[in-house]
């Protein structure tokens, strides 16, 4: 049950992320790449489960590291997706 509300906040809060990004986008802001993304994926997973030792919570830890590295990327994709659509 915690996972699912878990799940639904980081997509409602990914929506929100996309909107500014893409704002900032629009006024000029530099757009990261994808595959910096995808690194940053990584990177968060790897800190949130080794360095901050979620391993210790078990599946509920693996669950919130990954949760944790696809916020960015999830946001960063829909961003691209609404800029895409406004041609």
């Amino acid at each position: 049950r915690n996972s699912l509300v878990g799940s639904e906040m980081c997509i409602r809060d990914s929506a929100a992320r996309a909107l500014d990004l893409r704002d900032g986008w629009d006024g000029g802001m530099k757009q990261e790449s994808t595959a910096r993304n995808i690194g940053r994926f990584f990177a968060r997973v790897f800190r949130c489960y080794v360095r901050r030792e979620g391993w210790r919570e078990g599946a509920m830890g693996m669950l919130i590291a990954l949760l944790a590295g696809l916020y960015p990327l999830v946001s960063h994709l829909k961003a691209r997706l609404l800029m895409e659509k406004e041609g």
